[in-house]
This record gives C-alpha cells, sequence and structure tokens, in this order.
C-alpha cells in the first residue's frame, strides 16, 4: 500500500509511538550487514559461517518484531480501517517469504563459500533491505498516523502494556540493544528515564548495554542527560 500525503511523513507528535525507535535500531543492522556481505572474504569459511550466524540472530529479530506488531498493534485498527491492516498483513507474508529466501541462501553460501555465492548473497540482501525499509517507512507514515487519530491515549496505552507484558526476557533486551546507539540524544534519554521510572530492575540492566554499546562521548551526554 502507498501513500503519497507528506503531511504523514514530516508529522511529529508526542504520542506513544510504536515503531520509530525499534525501526530506527532495525535500519542500523541492516546497513550494517549490508555493508559486511559485501566486503566478506566469501572463500573463508569460519567467516562466512560466522556472518551466517549474525544474520540468524536478524532474522529473529525481525520474525518477533513482526509478530508482536500482528498480536497488539494492527488490531487497533481492525474495525475502523481494516483495509491498511490487510495491506500490512500482506506486506508481512511477502516480506517473510523473501526473509525465509534470504536465510536459507545463506546458508548455503555460508556451507561452500565461494565469490559467485557471496555476490548473490548480496545483491539479494539489498534487494530484501531494500523492500523492508519501503515497509518500515509505511508503518511509521501510515500505520502509526492512523492509530493516533482513531484511539485514544489510554488504549494506546493499553496496547503498549499488553505488548510489555507479553514480551520475554530475551527480546526485550535484544531489541533495547538494537536500538540503544541508534537513536538521538534526546530520543535515548528520553527512553532511559522512562524505563527507569516504571522499570527500575530493566533500567539497571539497559545502563550495563549502554555503557558497552554507545560511544564514550554518547555514554557521557546519557549520564549528563539522566541526572539533569
Amino acid at each position: 500500500m502507498n501513500n503519497n500525503n507528506t503531511d504523514n511523513i514530516t508529522m511529529t507528535t508526542s504520542r506513544d509511538d510504536f515503531f520509530t525507535l525499534i525501526h530506527k535500531g532495525q535500519r542500523r543492522e541492516l546497513f550494517a550487514v549490508v555493508v559486511q556481505a559485501g566486503t566478506l572474504d566469501w572463500t573463508d569459511r569460519p567467516t562466512a559461517e560466522a556472518f551466517a550466524g549474525a544474520w540468524n540472530e536478524i532474522h529473529r529479530m525481525l520474525v518477533a518484531h513482526a509478530k508482536h506488531e500482528e498480536t497488539h498493534f494492527f488490531p487497533l485498527l481492525l474495525d475502523p480501517t481494516s483495509e491498511i491492516v490487510d495491506a500490512e498483513h500482506a506486506a508481512h507474508a511477502e516480506l517473510d517469504r523473501s526473509l525465509a529466501d534470504l536465510t536459507v541462501l545463506i546458508g548455503s553460501a555460508a556451507g561452500s563459500p565461494a565469490p559467485e555465492l557471496g555476490l548473490t548473497v548480496y545483491r539479494q540482501l539489498t534487494e530484501f533491505v531494500a523492500s523492508y525499509l519501503a515497509h518500515l517507512l509505511e508503518e511509521e507514515t501510515v500505520v502509526m498516523p492512523a492509530i493516533w487519530r482513531l484511539r485514544s491515549d489510554d488504549e494506546i496505552r493499553a496496547a503498549r502494556s499488553r505488548f510489555v507484558a507479553g514480551q520475554a526476557t530475551e527480546g526485550a533486551v535484544r531489541s533495547r540493544r538494537a536500538i540503544m546507539p541508534a537513536i538521538s540524544r534526546a530520543e535515548r534519554a528520553e527512553m532511559m528515564s522512562a524505563m527507569r521510572s516504571s522499570r527500575p530492575a530493566a533500567f539497571d540492566a539497559a545502563m550495563v548495554d549502554a555503557e558497552q554499546l554507545l560511544e564514550p562521548i554518547d555514554w557521557a551526554h546519557l549520564n549528563q542527560d539522566l541526572a539533569s
């Protein structure tokens, strides 16, 4: 589904946004893996197998993310805007097929690495990422604004709470590690302040992650922002 309404693309809001932060984390990891695939020594089997292992982790993250959207967020639009949900379901199904095919290809290339297979992996990976990026933009600029228009803050907050309650600890840790180095200083401070208020134990663990994941200047800024 395409939408040419540029007002949606440029709009900002202080309301809860289900998509932007985790999508920033996904974009960062996908950009990095594309670069890695293009520069990898596809004659070295251990290196190729390590790449396949890292990709499998990203695959699992993307699948879990789509499942959470289907379970907790898309139902907010089922009654008034079912055509949006139908389009998103179809997009997820197509992306799932492409993702599965890509993962099979990467596994095969890692098992018998060769430069020509590496180039095929690189090209198919960039094709998938291009499609996935368009889908992320649509969720941010079509799906989320529709939820804001049609649902109250209480309804959105309830959906967020159901998502948090249903998310496995491993998935929550994986998501925050993807998000942490991919967002702006202001977004990071807001996310961590909210976590400190609502989930102190998760905040303490997230600060350990932050010290390891962030550049020294970003780590210093986070501590400064949380203290102010």
